[in-house]
């Protein structure tokens, strides 16, 4: 079992949102590998009735009938750092999770922490134990100054999956998978980065099945933490 943590505010450039989708195509088995290129490419799934559908092409080289990937029968959990009530969903402009969480299909894999609330903090012992307790970190940002959590769950040992854009992977490319951006739109604070889902789908897959890899960006990650006040 791995256990993929997202640690970031339900609202704005963190994307919890885009880190459940792209969960939920990997825990479903809800994607398709190209054989000519290998790239992932996600379903798609209809956001009225829920049914996915399985693409007939790779986005990436256009090469026709992807290999569809079946469902697991175990499928690995993910762990969301916070979650809000509809009231302060609204105050804080996050998304409602549990209900987005019920949409995709993941109400038995995902764990809420229900003690949360808007401007509550958490003991740090307390978070770098929650942190620590994760296999991979998963943080689809579409712009970021630094991000403090990406390099306190490297601190953890903890290998991570960004989005390859804006400053985090100028220090954090030694312990994490930088997935590529599908766009770069020009947004209300500049240039933000779009993450590319079947990538990082692939991301998810390469390290949930490889634990040696994940060790070994862990003790790269608590090395670069230890050069960092």
């Amino acid at each position: 079992m791995v256990l993929v943590g997202f640690f970031g505010r339900n609202s704005g450039h963190k994307h919890p949102e885009r880190a459940l989708e792209i969960f939920g195509a990997y825990a479903r088995g809800a994607y398709a590998v190209c054989h000519a290129c290998g790239r992932f490419t996600p379903f798609f799934r209809d956001p009225i009735d829920g049914s996915e559908i399985a693409p007939s092409r790779c986005v990436g080289c256009g090469s026709e009938r992807p290999d569809a990937w079946p469902g697991r029968a175990v499928c690995p959990p993910v762990h969301a750092h916070e979650l809000l009530s509809p009231v302060e969903c609204t105050l804080s402009g996050g998304w409602q999770l549990e209900r987005l969480v019920e949409r995709l299909g993941l109400a038995g894999q995902v764990l809420f922490d229900r003690s949360r609330h808007v401007g509550m903090g958490v003991e740090a012992a307390e978070v770098a134990h929650r942190m620590g307790a994760c296999d991979v970190h998963l943080l689809p940002f579409d712009r970021e100054a630094g991000n403090f959590t990406v390099l306190e769950t490297a601190a953890c040992g903890v290998a991570n999956i960004i989005t390859n854009v804006s400053a985090p992977p100028e220090y954090a490319s030694p312990f994490s998978i930088l997935v590529p951006t599908l766009a770069r739109p020009f947004g209300p604070y500049g240039a933000e980065g779009i993450i590319d889902s079947g990538a990082a789908i692939g991301a998810l897959v390469r390290l949930a099945g490889d634990a040696p890899l994940r060790q070994q960006l862990g003790a790269r990650g608590i090395e670069v933490a230890q050069a960092y006040a």
